[in-house]
């Protein structure tokens, strides 16, 4: 999101080899965290597609869940990048106030998806009840998860 674009630079940037002038904008390295993290989003939204109809839920159900799980994951994923090296809990969860916010409004706009009539009708959503819920933060969480455990990982092999 463009709240991303006002966090400040990494705490020791200055200290840090130049990158390489043959890299591009976004390194090999972005990439491939990229496309593992939209790799575990869609592990995590095959999860719900199998958990829902082996309960037998309807079609708006489990497209309502997905969505949602969807919707929830990116979000948590948008703290992942606001440092390629430092946990966000280290940078302070709350530090980047544009994209608490952002992630906040975002938020309440899927939940009004979710419950508020007309646009259940608009987006062909329904209700979830609190145990979906659970479902849906328990997995979109991991995508902040891994990214943490990768960053901390990175950290200890780099000293």
């Amino acid at each position: 999101p463009m709240a991303l674009s006002v966090e400040p630079p990494d705490r020791g940037l200055m200290k840090q080899k130049p990158r390489n002038v043959e890299e591009g904008l976004v390194t090999r390295r972005e990439i491939i965290t990229g496309l593992g993290l939209g790799g575990l989003i869609a592990s995590q939204a095959l999860i719900v597609l199998v958990w829902a109809l082996d309960s037998g839920f309807p079609i708006s159900k489990l497209q309502t869940m997905i969505f949602t799980l969807v919707v929830f994951s990116e979000m948590f994923n948008a703290f992942n990048w606001r440092s390629d090296r430092y946990s966000v809990f280290s940078l302070g969860l709350f530090t980047n106030k544009p994209l608490v916010y952002a992630v906040l409004t975002t938020v309440i706009l899927q939940l009004m998806v979710v419950y508020v009539p007309f646009l259940q009708f608009a987006f062909g959503t329904v209700p979830l009840s609190l145990s979906e819920w659970g479902i849906i933060l328990a997995l979109a969480s991991t995508t902040l998860i891994s990214m943490e455990i990768v960053k901390y990982l990175n950290l200890r092999r780099a000293h």
